[in-house]
């Protein structure tokens, strides 16, 4: 008798649990570090619940963006990503977590680290082309250990983005840049 009421139990459990969607806090800011919204259920099976920040430098020019909401790539969750060229820096921290609502804690990134691994990639940053008239050498720092290289448009909060997004300016126009990253980004290894 207790067997089968275990095994009802189970049974009932499953359904109820697997029938709910997971919601999440869905918030988007620019120039914050943290944003509040309202909870809202994820559309597709396997999200995640996700609350981010990014700081982009180019130029000395800081701008932030923070984030929250339902998300489906798991691989960018709980590790710093770190890109860094000789004028240009982003900084990218995603938390996940996979109950109702978890999302609402305040966002933390942990500091960065700053200590030189010994490897090394050629850098250059280029706005306006696709190609680079000279290289830096500059040093890999904390987890990074891949030089990578990008061509085409970027996204910067607030002050512009690449095509698909349609942004405009507040002439109407749209706001875009074409850039060369050429440096390298980390990866956490666990």
């Amino acid at each position: 008798m207790i067997k089968s009421l275990i095994i009802s139990l189970t049974i009932v459990s499953t359904i109820l649990w697997t029938g709910e969607p997971l919601c999440c806090q869905t918030c988007k800011a620019i120039g914050a570090v943290d944003c509040a919204g309202e909870s809202v259920e994820c559309e597709n099976d396997g999200d995640v619940c996700a609350q981010a920040v990014e700081y982009h430098l180019v130029y000395e020019d800081m701008k932030t963006a923070a984030f929250r909401g339902c998300w489906n790539n798991t691989m960018l969750c709980d590790r710093p990503y770190v890109v860094n060229t000789t004028d240009f820096s982003l900084i990218v921290h995603y938390e996940c977590c996979d109950t109702n609502n978890c999302n609402s804690d305040p966002i933390e990134v942990p500091p960065v680290n700053t200590t030189e691994n010994g490897l090394y990639c050629k850098a250059c940053f280029v706005e306006g082309s696709y190609k680079c008239k000279e290289y830096v050498t500059i040093a890999c720092t904390g987890y990074q250990g891949d030089c990578f290289e990008f061509y085409g448009d970027a996204c910067r909060p607030g002050v512009w983005c690449r095509d698909v997004l349609q942004k405009t300016g507040e002439d109407g126009n749209l706001q875009r840049r074409d850039v060369n990253v050429k440096s390298h980004h980390g990866i956490r290894t666990r």
